[in-house]
C-alpha cells in the first residue's frame, strides 16, 4: 500500500512541476510577444514598392511536409535592451506573410510547398533567419506520462546575410528531413540566383550576420 501511494504521490508531483512549467514558459512567451509589439516596424514601412528598385525574395519549403518552417526578416535599426535585433512585424508576427503560390519563379526538381515571397531592397545587407522543426505528441503508456517531443535546427535559426542586386531573382530552399538515425533530422537551407541568360539558378554564399 505505501508503495502504491508514494507512486501516485510522484506522479502528482510530477503532473505539478510540468503544468508550473508550462504556466511560466507560456508567461515568458507572452512578455516577450509584448515586447517584439511595442518596438517592431512593419516591414511594409521599407519594402520597395512601386517603381522602385527592388529584388525579389522566394522561400520553398524542401524535404519532409511535417516540419514547420517559418522565415523572419531582421530591422537592423532596430534593437531589443539587450542588443539583439527586431525582426520586423507581419501583423502581430515576425513571421513573413506565408503565400499559397510563388508567381513569376520556375523551380525544377520536387519541392513540398511554396512559403512566402517578397520584394527587398537591393544593394545592402539583407538580414534573416529562419524557424525550422516539428513537435511530435508521445502517447502515455505504462509508467509513462505522455508529453511532446520537440525538434528544432539551431544552426538554422540564426541571423544570415547576403546582398541581393536589383532586378534579381533570388531563391531560399529551406527544411529538414529525417536522418539514419529516427532520432535525427538533416536540416536543409540553400540559397540560390536566377540567371536570365542561362535560365537556371545558380547556388550563391550567404554569411553568419556577426553584429547581432
Amino acid at each position: 500500500m505505501l508503495c502504491v501511494v508514494a507512486f501516485a504521490l510522484f506522479i502528482v508531483s510530477c503532473s505539478t512541476y510540468k503544468s508550473s512549467a508550462e504556466y511560466h514558459i507560456a508567461q515568458w512567451l507572452a512578455e516577450f510577444h509584448a515586447k517584439f509589439l511595442s518596438k517592431s516596424r512593419f516591414y511594409s514601412e521599407v519594402k520597395p514598392t512601386g517603381n522602385q528598385p527592388k529584388a525579389r525574395v522566394t522561400v520553398i519549403q524542401i524535404g519532409a511536409s511535417d516540419v514547420n518552417v517559418k522565415m523572419r526578416i531582421y530591422d537592423e535599426a532596430t534593437h531589443y535592451d539587450n542588443g539583439g535585433m527586431v525582426p520586423f512585424r507581419f501583423g502581430d508576427t515576425e513571421a513573413v506573410t506565408p503565400v499559397t503560390d510563388i508567381h513569376g519563379v520556375t523551380v525544377f526538381g520536387d519541392y513540398v510547398k511554396p512559403l512566402s515571397q517578397i520584394n527587398v531592397i537591393p544593394n545592402k545587407p539583407f538580414i534573416f533567419g529562419f524557424t525550422v522543426g516539428m513537435s511530435t505528441k508521445v502517447e502515455p503508456g505504462w509508467f509513462r506520462q505522455g508529453y511532446t517531443k520537440f525538434f528544432v535546427c539551431n544552426g538554422i535559426n540564426r541571423a544570415f546575410e547576403f546582398t541581393p542586386e536589383a532586378g534579381k531573382d533570388y531563391l531560399f530552399s529551406v527544411g529538414a528531413k529525417p536522418a539514419q538515425d529516427e532520432n535525427y533530422h538533416l536540416c536543409l537551407l540553400k540559397l540560390e540566383e536566377w540567371g536570365k541568360r542561362t535560365k537556371q539558378y545558380k547556388k550563391i554564399p550567404f554569411i553568419l550576420y556577426a553584429k547581432k
